[in-house]
């Protein structure tokens, strides 16, 4: 189930235009998200990509491999904090994962999925029954399995493919830092 937009290429027009620009502007996006330099020496590699379990605070965050997340993480911030995960390989959240929103101490609420930036190089597996929360920015390809869900934006230059009762709640397109793609 997807609540919002989603554009293919054989849609009739205007689509076809609006896709071209959208790839156009996806591909900006994604490099921007790649270019990003990482906020802390200890944000590369972190725990060498076995993430479960942890605690993100504002930032930009890199792998030179891939990212694998068995159980719950949290990214913890304010409603304005901007996060980037940058990974180079693959991304996959094992079934029954969750990625968790919490407000820090500042009182400026929770963070929010528009902030949120994951630029994957390779591909991105969705467990079932997962959720993850933010814009994901893929080159290769994103497979969402059997009622995992996204709140946010998912924006693939290759292929994906849903498995049963699987959801995407398109989120607002304002990125604090970069701007998003145009729909």
């Amino acid at each position: 189930q997807v609540t919002g937009r989603v554009y293919t290429a054989d849609c009739a027009a205007p689509t076809p235009a609006k896709l071209t620009q959208a790839v156009s502007d996806m591909k900006a996006a994604y490099d921007d998200a790649a270019s990003r330099s990482v906020s802390a020496l200890t944000n590369i590699d972190v725990m060498v990509g076995a993430i479960a379990g942890l605690t993100f605070v504002p930032g930009v965050y890199k792998w030179n491999a891939y990212v694998q997340v068995a159980s719950d993480i949290t990214i913890k911030g304010s409603a304005d904090d901007l996060f980037i995960f940058q990974v180079v390989g693959y991304l996959v959240l094992a079934a029954d994962v969750t990625v968790n929103l919490v407000a820090d101490n500042t009182g400026r609420g929770a963070p929010q999925a528009r902030n949120i930036v994951w630029q994957v190089g390779g591909y991105v597996l969705i467990g079932a029954r997962s959720h993850l929360e933010g814009t994901v920015l893929i080159k290769q390809y994103f497979t969402f399995d059997a009622s995992s869900s996204v709140n946010g934006r998912v924006l693939v230059q290759a292929a994906t493919t849903f498995g049963d009762s699987s959801a995407i709640t398109l989120g607002s397109p304002t990125l604090q830092s970069p701007p998003p793609p145009s729909p």
